[in-house]
């Protein structure tokens, strides 16, 4: 997986820009995310979309995009390959970048199909991506400021994965933390614990128990960095949990092990959905590590106490 920055470090971003919106609100929202240092690279990239035209009028925004007073920008040479998620992928890890921030209208249909570039790439990417929701037809203004980042939790190292860069995001824009984990027993639960209620409440007892030494622990390395953070345990179906935390200025940080087996796993499913149901800015990890706490159990666990929420 890509290394993460530390709090101290300058942001490099790459942007696949397409035309479909124009070059300044990106370079704008992008400077939000990087601040003033950051370095900025533009790759042109083929939109995928049967009307191309407004990719047509390349050149005249990139000149007024160089004009402008504008530090750390580069232009990159076009990309007109076949696979256009590739080359993304290549140049980000040949340029160091440390965040993809690419522009999404993939239809909130609940799947990913291959004219989503942008879901493409954000589920398999190994430098993390930020997919922006627009319109479809590409004038909608980009989110409002970022005011807080949610990172959603499964207990797992794989999720884990995503707090350095979680606390450097944090960081750079000085916003809070709200660590979010649901535990969804419909899903969780054997088929067979339906008709023993003992054992079922035993079950979620001991779920529950993992997830808030998950969270204390997440909890307490983020305030170790200096981040301020909170978190909540929710109960009941992730997706509907989710969209009842997030709010207009947060941004949505999760890891994924990739679309190749997204169908086989709880959290590639999630991420799959969020990718084009989420309408607000969201950040999507290649994590390495299968294993889930929540679902699978996490050892033996000592004594903790969590530093936001109750713990029974």
């Amino acid at each position: 997986m890509q290394p993460i920055l530390s709090p101290a470090a300058t942001f490099t971003i790459l942007i696949p820009w397409d035309g479909m919106i124009p070059v300044d609100a990106v370079l704008t929202f992008a400077t939000s995310i990087g601040g003033a240092e950051a370095h900025l690279l533009i790759l042109p990239v083929t939109s995928g979309h049967d009307d191309d035209g407004v990719t047509n009028h390349v050149s005249s925004r990139y000149r007024v995009a160089l004009e402008s007073a504008r530090s750390r920008l580069e232009m990159l040479e076009r990309s007109d390959s076949a696979d256009t998620a590739m080359d993304i992928v290549a140049t980000a890890a040949r340029r160091d970048a440390d965040l993809i921030i690419m522009a999404t209208a993939c239809h909130p249909d609940g799947g990913i199909d291959s004219s989503c570039l942008a879901g493409q790439l954000a589920l398999d990417s190994p430098v993390p991506v930020m997919l922006i929701r627009i319109a479809g037809d590409g004038l909608t203004a980009f989110p409002p400021p970022i005011g807080r980042v949610v990172i959603l939790m499964d207990g797992s190292a794989r999720s884990a994965q995503a707090l350095p860069f979680t606390a450097s995001l944090a960081h750079q824009l000085q916003v809070s933390v709200r660590l979010v984990m649901v535990i969804d027993p419909v899903r969780v639960l054997p088929p067979a614990y339906a008709y023993d209620q003992e054992a079922s409440a035993e079950m979620v007892a001991r779920l529950t128990g993992e997830a808030h030494e998950a969270l204390t622990h997440a909890e307490r390395q983020l305030a170790n960095d200096r981040v301020a953070v909170t978190s909540e345990l929710l109960y009941g179906p992730v997706i509907e949990s989710i969209e009842a935390v997030v709010q207009p200025g947060d941004v949505l940080v999760m890891t994924t092990h990739g679309l190749g087996s997204a169908t086989q796993s709880q959290l590639g499913s999630v991420a799959a959905r969020l990718v084009v149901d989420n309408p607000g800015p969201l950040v999507i990890i290649r994590g390495s590590q299968p294993a889930s706490a929540v679902a699978s159990g996490h050892g033996e666990g000592g004594a903790y106490e969590s530093f936001s929420r109750p713990t029974n």
